[in-house]
């Protein structure tokens, strides 16, 4: 999926991401990443369909088995996703733990 989606081929990966959430393939790591990189190909559109990807992402249980890296991303894009929902309090508090994060 990654490599479609960085060649620019983004209806391809997006329909095999929500495959992989759709049929649980692989362990909630892998569901993770797959939620994240949904999020990252929606941008600005589909806010309803990332919020729920980002549930997924987001569960404690999941985080805790995520590299340091993949949690960084998921919370930049937490960030952002509060920004294009207009959800300016959320977005501030995040900025804020991004930022001692060091990541922005």
């Amino acid at each position: 999926g990654l490599c479609l989606q960085k060649s620019g081929n983004t209806k391809e990966a997006l329909e095999l991401y929500n495959t992989v959430l759709k049929e649980k393939s692989g362990d909630n790591q892998t569901l993770a990443v797959a939620a994240n990189n949904i999020i990252c190909i929606n941008k600005d559109q589909n806010m309803f369909d990332s919020k729920k990807k980002l549930k997924i992402a987001t569960t404690d249980t999941v985080r805790a088995k995520l590299a340091a890296s993949q949690i960084n991303s998921i919370d930049f894009n937490s960030c952002l996703l509060s920004f294009y929902t207009n959800q300016l309090d959320q977005f501030k508090k995040k900025s804020v733990q991004l930022q001692g994060a060091a990541v922005l």
